[in-house]
């Protein structure tokens, strides 16, 4: 398996986590696709205003942002290209792709964003972007 499916695949992991664990206090009733939806709305937006640094993400961090990693561990101020920023970013697109929220096509754009600010002039990217430097 690559390393980018790998690292989409973890992040879609704990998306769905997050959304579990938002409705798993429901799980005495039947849950809805409603409530699925709401779930993954909360996550996203978790991500979106908690999680992220401008629109960009790393891969791991710390359930306090103690710690944050990407190929090397990293300062609030980074994000990385491949492995977090991108794949965020088409997840965002899938989970719009399939609601037609809106929102979800919002938060892809924050992450386009991200990486257009760290392209580099004359293209192509770091494998980290530092919105510090």
């Amino acid at each position: 398996m690559k390393s980018r499916n790998r690292n989409q695949i973890g992040l879609t992991l704990a998306l769905l986590w997050l959304a579990t664990a938002t409705i798993s206090a429901q799980s005495v009733k039947k849950i809805t696709e409603a409530d699925v939806l709401a779930a993954m709305k909360k996550a996203s937006e978790y991500m979106v205003n908690a999680v992220s640094c401008n629109g960009g993400y790393l891969w791991n961090y710390a359930a306090d942002f103690s710690e944050r990693d990407g190929e090397a561990p990293a300062r609030a101020s980074q994000i990385m290209v491949q492995g977090g920023t991108v794949d965020v970013g088409n997840l965002f697109l899938d989970v719009y792709e399939a609601t037609g929220d809106a929102a979800y096509l919002k938060y892809a754009e924050k992450a386009a964003d991200a990486l257009i600010y760290g392209q580099h002039p004359l293209g192509g990217w770091h494998y980290f972007i530092d919105f510090d430097i």
